[in-house]
């Protein structure tokens, strides 16, 4: 072993100009793997980063919400699906008004459950032991996705998924399953949709699915269900005749509050089917860009859904008291 005084500066230095190069190979490694890892995850649709998104399959992912829970999306749904996979949230101003309203306690329906995005807010508001929410979603091959995603967030207690397309009618219904825009698959033919949609999307109908069609006035009566306390339906057109099948509960509910995505050029009769609504329930609310309910002040059918080129979403309650 050398002395102290028998290590020369050369030596040392040559050490520490090694020991310099070695660190700087590492890092460079590290930083080929890192991108790399980058290049995989843009692959994939992804990032292989604390993004809160989780690839399943090439076209399965599990998106991690605003609010913490975990939903499962088919992302080559482009009518809502890839929204929520990559913002984590959808329609923010009606998510808020969502969450405000909701009470542990609710009989809820979710009609037109899509990917289970309203149906698992109000999971999470709710009492596992007091609440009751049913989502009612026609298109067969979106069901797995909502089943894994409540069986993830452990909200199957109070929940209950239906392959049911409401209608205004109990039988059996042939609704239109959409390329490229799953969500927005409906019980009304291309020409109507296209009518309706103004041709801003690209639609071509992918496949026909029979599916059972249910009256909710049969289904609660079926199901033991006395009254509800909220519904919200989107069924992309079709709200006018299935709100027909209703009548009777939503008599018998008294606090009973409707979110409706309302698209006027779909239904036969706008106006009465609004006038309609608006007599059932006795208020009507609009949702500002905050989220909050608004009643307004002159609440006809001009004023609420007035010139809207695509839909709007009303509020109806019977409950005076939402702006408070």
């Amino acid at each position: 072993m050398k002395k102290p005084s028998e290590i020369s500066p050369f030596n040392i230095s040559a050490k520490i100009d090694s020991l310099i190069n070695e660190i700087v190979s590492v890092n460079t490694n590290i930083e080929s793997i890192l991108k790399r890892q980058d290049q995989l995850g843009l692959e994939l649709g992804t990032q292989i980063t604390n993004t809160g998104i989780l690839q399943i399959s090439n076209n399965e992912v599990i998106r991690k919400l605003f609010n913490g829970l975990k939903i499962y999306l088919d992302i080559s749904d482009m009518s809502v699906a890839t929204h929520i996979a990559l913002d984590g949230i959808w329609e923010p101003s009606i998510t808020k008004a969502w969450q405000n309203i909701i009470k542990p306690e609710y009989t809820i329906l979710d009609i037109g459950a899509n990917f289970g995005y309203f149906g698992l807010i109000a999971a999470h508001l709710t009492d596992k032991k007091k609440a009751r929410i049913v989502m009612f979603e026609a298109n067969s091959s979106i069901i797995p996705f909502l089943n894994n995603t409540f069986s993830l967030n452990w909200y199957n207690e109070q929940c209950t998924i239906e392959n049911l397309a409401v209608s205004d009618k109990d039988g059996v219904v042939k609704l239109n399953v959409l390329e490229n825009y799953t969500g927005s698959s409906s019980l009304q033919t291309l020409n109507e949709l296209g009518g309706y949609m103004d041709n801003k999307m690209k639609l071509k109908v992918k496949q026909v699915q029979e599916v059972k069609s249910v009256r909710i006035d049969s289904y609660c009566k079926t199901n033991n269900i006395k009254q509800v306390d909220l519904i919200k339906m989107d069924i992309e057109g079709h709200e006018e005749a299935a709100y027909e099948g209703m009548r009777t509960i939503v008599k018998a509910s008294p606090n009973l509050t409707l979110f409706i995505e309302f698209t006027k050029a779909s239904y036969n009769k706008p106006k009465v089917f609004y006038n309609t609504m608006l007599k059932d329930f006795g208020n009507v609310y609009t949702i500002n860009q905050d989220g909050k309910l608004v009643k307004e002040a002159d609440c006809s059918y001009e004023k609420i859904i007035g010139e809207c080129e695509d839909w709007v979403m009303p509020v109806f309650s019977k409950r005076s008291d939402l702006d408070k």
